[in-house]
C-alpha cells in the first residue's frame, strides 16, 4: 500500500496535470518539438487511476465523430458527466461543439462513428451515411440498417457458410459456444463492406473445458461484403486487438496490426509487409522507476515490460502517404508512406492517454484527439495543439443546454 505521503503527492501532481493548460484554449507545444523521433527515449509517467479505488480523471473525453458541411467541423466527444447531473446522472455523455470548442452542447442523439475500433460498437459508412452498422448489448452481431436508421434488419453473420455456433464447434473445436464480431473498420468506398475480428465464446453461463480458455480470439480479420450476411477470411495471423487504416483516396493502402507489428498492404490485403521503424514502434514504453514501485507494492513478483498496445490507425483523408497511430504510447504520424515515424507533442507524456482521433473532411489538416485529460485540436497536422475540451466556462454543463 501506498503511504498517505505518496497518495498526497501524486494527488498535487494531477492538479498540476489537469490544469497545465487553463482557459479555453491553451497552447502545448510551445518552444517544445512538435514531433519527436520515434527513437527517442522517452520516460512516462502513468494515471493514479491504475491503482484499484481511484476514478478515472474527470475530464477524459473520446472522440465519437467529426463531420462538416462546410469548412467549420461539427466535432461530437463522449465525457464524463458529474455526479450532478439531472439529466444523465454519473457515468458518460455527448456533446456537440460547432465552433472548435468555444461552446459545447449536451445531446442524447446517438452519433454513429464512421470509423471501426476503440470500442465503438455503432458505426456509418464512410461512402454512404443511410448504411449504418449497431451491435446490441450483450448480441455479439450487428444490425444493419439501409435507410439512416429508421428500420433496422438482422444479417444472418454466417462464416464460411456456416453459423455461428457451428463454426465455433469446427473452427475453435468448441461445443456449445458461439462466435461474436467486433467491427474494426468500414470500407471508405464500399459501404457493405466492413472487417472484424472474431472470438468464440460461452453460450450462456456454460464452463470451458479443463485447460480451455472461457474466450478464445482467432487473431485473424474476417471481411464482409454484403453487409455482414456472410463473412470470409481476409487476413490471418493480425493479433487479438486488431486495429486496421484504410486509405479513403485509393483503399487498396491499408494499414494494420499483425502479429509482429505494424503492416502495410498495397494491393488491398493481399499481401503485408511491415512498415519502418518497426522497432521503434513496438518498443516497451520506458516508464522510470517503475520496477522499484512494484517491488514495493508487490514483493517477491516479477513484472515484465509493458506491451505496446495499438488502439485505431487513421490514414489522411486525401494523402495515403500521411498515417496517424494512436497507442498507448501517445500519437505516432508518418508523412513519408511510413517509412520513418515520429511522437506528436499532445502535452504531458502519460502512458494510455491517446484514446481516439478525428480528421475534419473539410480540412484533414485539422486533428481532433480524444484523451483522458480532455479534447485537443490542431490546425497543422499535430504539429501545434490546443485544448477545447473541457472548456473554461462549459455551457454544455450537465445543467445547461442540450439538443
Amino acid at each position: 500500500m501506498r503511504t498517505q505521503q505518496e497518495v498526497n503527492t501524486r494527488q498535487v501532481g494531477w492538479i498540476l496535470v489537469a490544469v497545465f493548460c487553463v482557459g479555453t484554449l491553451c497552447q502545448l507545444a510551445g518552444a517544445q518539438e512538435c514531433c519527436r523521433e520515434a527513437a527517442s527515449k522517452i520516460p512516462y509517467d502513468i494515471f493514479p487511476d491504475v491503482f484499484p479505488g481511484e476514478a478515472a480523471h474527470p475530464s477524459a473525453a473520446t472522440i465519437v465523430e467529426v463531420h462538416s458541411k462546410g469548412q467549420v467541423p461539427s466535432v461530437i466527444i463522449e465525457a464524463r458527466v458529474s455526479s450532478g447531473s439531472q439529466h444523465f446522472g454519473e457515468g458518460f455523455a455527448r456533446y456537440v461543439s460547432r465552433d472548435y470548442g468555444s461552446t459545447w452542447r449536451m445531446t442524447r442523439r446517438e452519433f454513429p462513428s464512421p470509423w471501426g475500433g476503440g470500442g465503438m460498437a455503432f458505426y456509418e459508412a464512410p461512402s454512404d451515411s443511410r448504411i449504418l452498422y449497431k451491435q446490441p448489448l450483450g448480441t455479439g452481431i450487428y444490425l444493419r440498417s439501409d435507410d439512416a436508421g429508421r428500420s433496422w434488419t438482422r444479417p444472418k453473420h454466417l462464416i464460411g457458410g456456416m453459423s455461428r455456433r457451428v463454426f465455433a464447434e469446427r473452427i475453435g473445436k468448441r461445443t456449445q459456444s458461439t462466435v461474436s464480431f467486433t467491427i474494426v473498420a468500414v470500407h471508405p468506398a464500399q459501404p457493405r463492406t466492413a472487417f472484424a475480428t472474431l472470438l468464440i465464446e460461452p453460450v450462456g453461463q456454460v464452463q470451458p473445458a479443463k485447460g480451455q480458455k472461457a474466450f478464445q480470439n482467432l487473431g485473424d480479420l474476417y471481411v464482409t461484403r454484403d453487409g455482414c450476411e456472410t463473412w470470409t477470411l481476409f487476413a490471418e495471423g493480425m493479433g487479438e486487438a486488431a486495429a486496421l487504416g484504410i486509405a479513403p483516396s485509393n483503399p487498396r493502402v491499408m494499414f494494420a496490426v499483425g502479429s509482429e507489428g505494424v503492416v502495410k498492404s498495397t494491393n488491398g490485403g493481399k499481401t503485408w509487409v511491415p512498415v519502418g521503424q518497426q522497432k521503434e514502434l513496438s518498443a516497451p514504453p520506458y516508464i522510470p522507476g517503475r520496477a522499484e514501485r512494484q517491488a514495493k507494492l508487490f514483493p517477491g513478483i516479477r513484472f515484465g515490460p509493458v506491451p505496446v498496445e495499438i488502439y485505431r490507425i487513421v490514414v489522411d483523408l486525401r494523402d495515403e502517404d500521411v498515417v496517424y497511430i494512436v497507442s498507448n504510447k501517445g500519437l505516432y504520424r508518418t508523412l513519408d508512406s511510413a517509412r520513418t515515424w515520429c511522437l506528436l507533442n499532445t502535452g504531458p507524456d502519460i502512458l494510455d492517454n491517446v484514446n481516439s482521433l478525428g480528421l475534419n473532411p473539410a480540412d484533414p489538416q485539422e486533428l481532433f484527439v480524444g484523451t483522458r485529460l480532455g479534447t485537443l485540436y490542431s490546425k497543422d497536422r499535430g504539429c501545434h495543439f490546443e485544448r477545447i475540451y473541457p472548456p473554461l466556462r462549459p455551457k454544455d454543463s450537465p445543467t445547461g443546454p442540450q439538443e
